[in-house]
């Protein structure tokens, strides 16, 4: 997250090797913890730090 600004899910996925449920699951627990902040998009959710 230092190098880039926004991730998608679907960056997360390829960059972790994770499933999408555990992917997912992840950004939100991370979102909950105000590590990181969600920003909804016709492309999908963007997630930046918070």
């Amino acid at each position: 997250m230092e190098q880039i600004p926004h991730i998608t899910l679907t960056q997360y996925m390829k960059f972790s090797g994770l499933n999408r449920f555990k992917a997912s699951r992840k950004l939100i627990l991370l979102v909950l913890a105000n590590v990181l902040k969600i920003t909804a998009s016709e492309k999908g959710d963007m997630y930046s730090r918070a």
